[in-house]
C-alpha cells in the first residue's frame, strides 16, 4: 500500500471518529499509527479564516485535528484525482503513484468551511532511527463555492473492484504470471472473508468503526494495491506488444477500481460516537 496514501485514510478514519466523538485527547497519529511508522515530523499550515486573519503553522496530527474542530470544521473526506492518462501527465497515474507525491491525492475538510489539504513529503534524515526519514509538510487551500465530497457507494465500488481484480487475475494466469495470480486471488477472497484482515496497515481504521461490508471492500482493495515500483506489478513487462497493451488496460482499470474502492470506504457515512 502507498504510505503517503494510506496516511491521509487514516487521518479521515480517525479525524472523523474524534471529531465525531466526545474524548478530550486527538490522536497522535504521527506516533501512534502504522501509516506514520516512517514520518519523523508532521507541519501543518492551516490558511487564515473568519477569525484568524493570519495563516498559523502546526507542529503534529493531533494540534492539527485541534485547530480544525476549533474552527467549525466537523468531518474529513479523501480526495482523489480522475484515474485516467491526459496530456499534461508523463506517467500513467498508477505509474506516478510509485514516486513520492506522485498520487495527488489530499483531504477535504468541511464544516463551517471548506479547505483542501495537500500534502508533501521530503525525506529529511536518511540516518534518522528507525527509518523515520520523512518529513511531511500539509498545506491547507481555503475552498469558494460548491464542493462536493466524493462519496461512491460501496457495493457498486466492491462489484468494480471484482471485476477488475478478476480481469486482471485472467491477464496474469493467461501469461503465466503464477506469483501474481496468487496476489489477485487473496485480493478476491477478501471481499467475501469472514474475518477480513487489512493487509500492511490494520489499524487504518479505528477498532469497530467499519462494518463487515467495508473492512472486506478495504482489505480487498489494500490487497490489491499493486502499483509500487521494482518487482511490483508495475513492473511487469511482456515481450508481446499485444499482450503489453493489454496489460496496460487491465491495469489502469484495476488502479481506478482500487482507488474508488478506497474513496467508498474512508467517504462513507458512519454513525460516529
Amino acid at each position: 500500500m502507498n504510505g503517503e496514501l494510506a496516511s491521509l485514510i487514516a487521518l479521515c478514519l480517525h479525524g472523523n471518529a474524534w471529531l465525531g466523538g466526545v474524548d478530550a485527547t486527538p490522536p497522535h497519529l504521527e506516533t501512534e499509527n502504522s501509516t506514520f511508522k516512517y514520518v519523523r515530523s508532521v507541519q501543518v499550515e492551516a490558511p487564515s479564516g473568519r477569525l484568524v486573519r493570519k495563516t498559523s503553522r502546526l507542529v503534529g496530527v493531533a494540534a492539527w485535528l485541534e485547530q480544525l474542530r476549533s474552527s467549525g470544521s466537523d468531518r474529513l473526506w479523501l480526495v482523489v484525482p480522475q484515474a485516467s492518462s491526459s496530456p499534461t501527465r508523463s506517467l500513467d497515474p498508477h505509474l506516478a503513484a510509485a514516486f513520492a507525491n506522485g498520487g495527488e491525492w489530499a483531504v477535504m475538510s468541511t464544516g463551517r468551511d471548506k479547505v483542501l489539504w495537500t500534502s508533501t513529503w521530503t525525506v529529511g534524515d536518511q540516518g534518522a532511527a528507525e527509518h523515520r526519514i520523512w518529513d511531511v509538510r500539509c498545506t491547507g487551500t481555503r475552498l469558494a463555492g460548491v464542493a462536493h465530497p466524493q462519496q461512491p457507494d460501496i457495493e457498486p465500488s466492491r462489484d468494480e473492484l471484482l471485476r477488475a481484480l478478476r480481469r486482471v487475475r485472467h491477464f496474469a494466469d493467461s501469461n503465466s504470471l503464477s506469483s501474481w495470480t496468487a496476489w489477485f486471488d487473496k485480493a478476491i477472497a477478501a471481499a467475501d472473508a469472514d474475518d477480513p484482515v487489512i493487509a500492511y496497515n490494520p489499524d487504518l481504521a479505528p477498532a469497530g468503526m467499519l462494518d463487515l461490508a467495508r473492512t472486506r471492500l478495504l482489505a480487498a482493495a489494500v490487497q490489491a494495491w499493486v502499483f509500487g515500483g521494482m518487482g511490483s506489478w508495475n513492473d511487469v513487462w511482456l515481450d508481446d506488444e499485444t499482450e503489453n497493451r493489454k496489460l496496460t488496460e487491465v491495469t489502469r482499470r484495476l488502479y481506478r477500481a482500487v482507488l474508488q474502492a478506497l474513496t467508498a470506504v474512508t467517504n462513507a457515512s458512519y454513525a460516529l460516537a
